[in-house]
């Protein structure tokens, strides 16, 4: 009896056991289900509960676990709360972890990735003490600037001075890294050669009309286009190229006077390499899709009409053979971004560059053209029919 009792029991425990890994299994597929779907949550959640059902972390586990939390750790939002300090703490704990039970098994790609991540992180504070230091100095030092943009927009009425701040902050929190490296122009023609470009910042938006009057405290200024535009539009002049550069170069020097920074218009370059992706690149048509409506906005998908350069209206179509009236600038940031998150490098407003030789020039394309001119190599420095904007780099 005892006998049958034991072989009872080990027989439960059996299948017991395998019911749990295949559990386990399902979870682990859950888990890599998710972090396919870019949802790194749900991955750590799901790896909890596989390592819960195992009762250990296996590698597979805690590699899948760095990369998540890899994904969702933000350095620019360090300090904002404790929560993010514990994502650190734990990713820091993770990858030491990782890399002691691995090093007897080699530099695989695996291991490369997660020493990578850990030498990423060693910047940053490794206490809590050290962390609530630095937070209280930024936060500090956030105020005194916060001080600083007041009285340097002392300039506008009293009642606009705090819409005033909130615009110099929206602008340098949507201000963009770059990560250079060696970027091939003018590919497949005689005088292509490959450029090494530094890093650098990028808006990743253009420069709204409402933007442009806080800066330069001029209320009564309205885009010159087709159509009246509304405050949270592109800044866009019709046609006037050299008003463009001087009003870009006017908001430009306003703005590093308010915030003490060295902003400036990007070099052709610069923003060809950052339409184009930058290193994440997919080698799109366009700048972030080889569907230009996904991406742009142009004479025809803009509602209106294309105005020539003789000053006649023409008629024009949709692509569903629709008649479209006056056309006008939209707001950035309607359409689908591009590898890099940035909105409108094609269509909307041509943006004022500068090229190597110092000369404006634009690119982009505008709602004043038609589709064979949003090819974000376009390289221009005639005025046509176009409305040009700009957006800034650092």
């Amino acid at each position: 009896m005892k006998i049958i009792t034991t072989i009872l029991f080990i027989l439960s425990s059996v299948i017991t056991f395998a019911q749990g890994g295949a559990m386990a299994d399902l979870k682990f597929e859950e888990a890599e289900i998710a972090f396919n779907n870019q949802d790194y949550e749900t991955t750590i959640k799901k790896l909890d509960e596989f390592d819960k059902l195992l009762g250990s972390i296996k590698d597979k586990s805690l590699y899948l676990r760095i990369i998540s939390q890899d994904k969702l750790f933000e350095p620019s939002k360090l300090y904002e709360n404790e929560s993010n300090f514990n994502l650190l703490s734990s990713l820091r704990k993770n990858t030491s972890a990782y890399l002691k039970a691995m090093e007897s098994n080699g530099l695989d790609e695996r291991y490369r990735e997660v020493y990578a991540i850990n030498e990423k992180i060693v910047q940053y504070p490794k206490d809590k003490v050290q962390w609530k230091i630095n937070k209280d100095k930024i936060e500090n030092d956030f105020k005194n600037y916060l001080l600083n943009i007041r009285q340097k927009l002392s300039y506008l009425p009293e009642d606009k001075i705090e819409r005033g701040i909130e615009i110099v902050l929206k602008i340098e929190k949507n201000m963009v890294s770059v990560l250079g490296g060696n970027f091939a122009i003018n590919k497949g023609l005689p005088d292509s050669k490959t450029i090494a470009v530094k890093d650098f910042k990028i808006n990743k938006f253009e420069i709204s009309l409402e933007e442009y009057r806080f800066i330069m405290n001029n209320f009564n200024f309205n885009n010159i286009s087709y159509h009246t535009s509304s405050v949270n539009d592109s800044y866009g002049i019709l046609r006037d190229f050299k008003k463009c550069v001087t009003d870009s170069e006017e908001f430009i020097k306003k703005l590093n006077w308010i915030t003490g920074k060295s902003y400036r218009l990007p070099t052709d370059i610069e923003w060809e390499f950052a339409a184009s992706g930058g290193n994440f690149t997919k080698r799109y048509l366009y700048s972030g899709s080889n569907d230009y409506n996904e991406i742009a906005w142009y004479y025809k998908n803009s509602s209106g009409k294309k105005y020539n350069l003789n000053k006649k209206f023409e008629k024009v179509y949709n692509d569903n053979g629709e008649y479209i009236e006056h056309g006008k600038i939209q707001r950035a940031g309607l359409k689908k971004p591009n590898e890099l998150e940035l909105y409108d490098m094609n269509g909307n407003v041509s943006e004022i560059c500068v090229d190597t030789n110092g000369k404006y020039c634009y690119k982009g394309g505008s709602i004043g053209d038609d589709v064979t001119s949003l090819q974000f190599k376009r390289y221009n420095n005639k005025v046509g029919d176009e409305i040009f904007g700009f957006r800034i780099a650092l």
